[in-house]
C-alpha cells in the first residue's frame, strides 16, 4: 500500500528532488569509474608488488580472477547508474 506524502509536492519541490537525483546518479557513475582504476592498481601493488598488466581489462583474468568479481560488480554498477540516468531523462521528457 502506498503511502501518501504529508504535503503535496510543489514544483519547485518536483525541481529539487529531479537535481538531487540527477546530481546522486552523476555522482555515483564517478567516483566508481574513478575507484575502478585505483582500485586496481593499489589491489595489484599491496599483493603483488608490481603491475604485471597493461589494461584494466587484463585484470578479469590476472591473479587466478582474484578481481574478477569486483571488476565485474563495479562495471555493472556503472552500467546500472547510467540506465537509471537515462531512464530519468526519458521520463522526464516524456512529462
Amino acid at each position: 500500500m502506498l503511502m501518501k506524502p504529508k504535503k503535496e509536492m510543489t514544483a519547485e519541490d518536483l525541481r529539487k528532488n529531479m537535481l538531487s537525483t540527477y546530481f546522486t546518479l552523476r555522482t555515483g557513475i564517478v567516483v566508481l569509474a574513478a575507484a575502478l582504476p585505483v582500485g586496481l592498481l593499489f589491489y595489484s601493488l599491496w599483493y603483488h608488488h608490481g603491475l604485471d598488466e597493461h589494461s584494466m581489462s587484463a585484470f578479469y583474468g590476472a591473479y587466478g580472477g582474484d578481481m574478477r568479481n569486483w571488476f565485474v560488480g563495479i562495471l555493472w554498477a556503472v552500467g546500472a547508474f547510467l540506465i537509471l540516468f537515462v531512464y530519468r531523462l526519458v521520463l522526464r521528457r516524456r512529462g
